[in-house]
């Protein structure tokens, strides 16, 4: 099963100061450098290599999924998502955590 069936992954939130020459942040271009846990959410920190831009994007177990928080803690501990594009974790298989 992938990540993305058992997760809701959010858009990538960019900061309001910056400036609107630099192009928004997206699935492909931008990869994981941190991660943080926030109540029932997980935050992704995004940053996009060519120009430093970075953001923030919303990760949670689908309502379906509420009874497998194990996998919640098990995202969060993981170093292999790190590196990884916000795309490429939609497809990463649960079981490569």
């Amino acid at each position: 099963m992938r990540i993305s069936e058992m997760f809701e992954i959010g858009q990538i939130f960019e900061s309001d100061e910056k400036s609107p020459n630099i192009k928004a942040l997206s699935s492909d271009d931008a990869v994981i450098v941190g991660k943080m846990l926030n109540r029932k959410k997980i935050i992704l920190h995004m940053k996009r290599e060519s120009d430093a831009s970075e953001g923030n994007v919303f990760v949670r177990l689908k309502d379906e999924y509420q009874d497998q928080f194990a996998l919640s803690k098990k995202l969060l501990a993981t170093k292999h998502i790190l590196g990884l594009s916000l795309n490429q974790l939609r497809n990463l298989q649960i079981d490569a955590l």
